[in-house]
């Protein structure tokens, strides 16, 4: 990514979503600097190699939590595919309604402007988990971004 050269990105994150498709990790650490360098329709590609694999999985498992969460985050943290993380964000907090899945809810909120349900959702994961920095700094986030 940092030598901008598109194609050997292009091989290298083909290679890690056929090995590790689930390793969220890596479009996590990958796509927000490739946004930096590179044109959105490329970058949405290299996205894509890891949603759709995730999505398939989801699609296998349509009640596996954990995936329809990580699937989430992915998206929320490399900021694509907004409107369809939440759907699956929502499903996994219906499943089961813990503070790390909230918190990701609650991210995905936010991304797309609704900042009140943000807070809604991170209020509750700061009280089911007042000692989790996480969401004391989720709600730091949020307020601050209120224009008086």
């Amino acid at each position: 990514v940092f030598s901008k050269d598109a194609d050997r990105v292009t091989k290298w994150l083909e290679a890690a979503a056929r090995l590790e498709p689930g390793h969220i990790q890596i479009p996590i650490e990958i796509i927000p600097e490739a946004d930096k360098n590179f044109d959105k329709a490329t970058v949405d590609k290299w996205f894509d190699l890891f949603w759709n694999k995730m999505k398939l999985q989801i699609d296998e498992f349509p009640n596996d939590a954990m995936t329809l969460n990580n699937v989430a985050w992915m998206a929320s943290q490399c900021n694509r595919r907004l409107d369809e993380a939440i759907l699956l964000s929502r499903r996994a907090v219906e499943l089961r309604p813990v503070p790390t899945y909230m918190d990701t809810l609650a991210d995905l909120e936010f991304r797309v402007g609704n900042v009140e349900k943000a807070i809604e959702l991170s209020q509750k994961c700061r009280e089911m988990e007042p000692r989790d920095e996480q969401h004391k700094k989720q709600l730091k986030r949020f307020f601050g971004s209120i224009k008086p």
